[in-house]
């Protein structure tokens, strides 16, 4: 499986304090995706090497390692978990507060009002 189609999936329900069995699943691929050689767990250079694959910045690697490794400098699949559901409720949440119309979809006008409470001046462009 492709790693984008991980994340063509149904909205997800992060309300709880644990990941949805659902959840769990899209992050265990991930976690397996990366776990090339099937150890059970993650190095620094697995995960460079995914997120190279990936294009995705080294330095998402290294905030992933730094965030998630244990004394031995490599990541178990418990601590991953938590990692990217906790980074899943921060996003879900982010979301929320950009959604002022709570109607489950980002306008434009949305995400103008939210870039320039935190000080990015947008202009919106109309393209014909």
């Amino acid at each position: 499986m492709q790693s984008s189609e991980l994340f063509k999936q149904k909205e997800l329900s992060i309300d709880s304090n644990k990941p949805t069995k659902e959840l769990e699943w899209i992050i265990r691929t991930l976690f397996d995706l990366i776990d090339i050689d099937s150890s059970g767990v993650i190095t620094l250079e697995k995960a460079l090497t995914a997120y190279h694959n990936w294009d995705l910045p080294a330095d998402y690697a290294q905030e992933l390692l730094r965030e998630c490794a244990n004394e031995n400098h490599v990541i178990e699949f418990s601590n991953f978990l938590k990692f990217f559901f906790e980074k899943e409720k921060k996003i879900k949440e982010l979301f929320h507060r950009i959604d002022t119309e709570n109607d489950g979809r980002l306008k434009t006008f949305e995400l103008k009002i939210a870039l320039e409470r935190e000080g990015v001046c947008v202009t919106i462009e109309v393209q014909r």
